[in-house]
């Protein structure tokens, strides 16, 4: 899917209301990732035009039908960072096992000391190759007038739909890899911990854009409803 024109950065440190914005302004960032056009993120109000809940929860052969946005494209590079930390702390232990196993020992526990480790780097180096492309091609999110609707996992597959009118918070966190890759991630809370949504590795100045359009929805449910 080819990348469309990026959004501008926005800042969101003045987002009022009971539905609080991120705590920061936006990075302005050179987009890498397939991100939303500007005029999809823009705020709306609850009767506006376009997928409503019930057009995306439509069941069909292999469940709902994805959202319409990937997340960045340098969450690769993020998800390959984190793979190759993981695959060092079990294979590092595994070649230092291997050096101090005596030749006196019995030879299975000889030969299997010396495949493990290069058994072990065979199947890191397939999987921090091959995972992150593939979580890349599986993330899915979009942002409807009527509610947040995510797919993650990569074994099991994960739908989650919140509506506009339950949410009450709206965050940006970025960890420290994050920032490395200018990535943030979008949290969205409801009054039920089981309605709560993150989205994901986005760009820093798409996720602030997100987090202000959320809010702003938000606290136009909460003008209808008084």
């Amino acid at each position: 899917m080819a990348d469309p024109q990026a959004p501008g950065p926005v800042s969101v440190q003045n987002v009022t209301g009971p539905h609080s914005g991120p705590h920061g302004t936006a990075d302005p960032a050179e987009p890498m990732g397939s991100e939303p056009p500007q005029s999809e993120l823009t705020a709306s109000g609850p009767t506006a035009s376009g997928p409503t809940a019930s057009g995306l929860t439509a069941s069909g052969a292999d469940g709902p039908r994805e959202p319409q946005w990937r997340v960045a494209s340098s969450a690769i590079g993020l998800w390959t960072v984190q793979e190759i930390i993981g695959a060092l702390f079990l294979l590092i232990p595994a070649m230092a096992a291997s050096l101090f196993v005596p030749d006196a020992a019995p030879r299975w526990l000889v030969v299997t000391s010396d495949i493990l480790p290069w058994a072990l780097a065979a199947f890191f180096l397939a999987e921090v190759v091959v995972l992150p492309r593939y979580k890349y091609a599986v993330h899915r999110w979009e942002v409807t007038p009527d509610g947040i609707y995510t797919l993650t996992g990569w074994l099991s597959r994960t739908w989650i739909l919140v509506p506009i009118s339950r949410i009450q918070t709206v965050d940006v966190t970025r960890g420290p890899l994050q920032r490395m890759f200018g990535l943030a991630t979008v949290s969205v809370r409801t009054a039920s911990a089981q309605g709560s949504v993150e989205i994901e590795q986005l760009e820093a100045y798409t996720a602030a854009q997100v987090a202000d359009d959320l809010s702003k929805r938000a606290n136009l449910y909460d003008d209808d409803a008084t």
